[in-house]
């Protein structure tokens, strides 16, 4: 995920993190939400590479991001 730029909206979430900065879709939640929307062969191939944690809440594990956007998809 690349992020590009600010919106701001009548309800702001913020997002800390500097802008152009490069950030891998299993480490955010827009991230996992635009996998969890994703194609399979995108899903197989991030779940299936090597999982940087960059807090202690990202998932690692193959099968723990392949559950979660199961949730996603189902949650919304």
């Amino acid at each position: 995920m690349h992020r590009a730029g600010r919106v701001q909206g009548d309800e702001v979430v913020p997002f800390y993190g500097d802008q152009g900065r490069r950030v891998p879709l299993h480490a955010t939640s827009v991230g996992l939400v635009l996998l969890a929307h994703a194609g399979e062969l995108l899903q197989s191939e991030v779940c299936a590479a090597p999982l940087h944690a960059y807090t202690r809440h990202t998932m690692v594990d193959g099968t723990a991001p392949r559950r979660y956007l199961s949730k996603v998809r189902c949650d919304g």
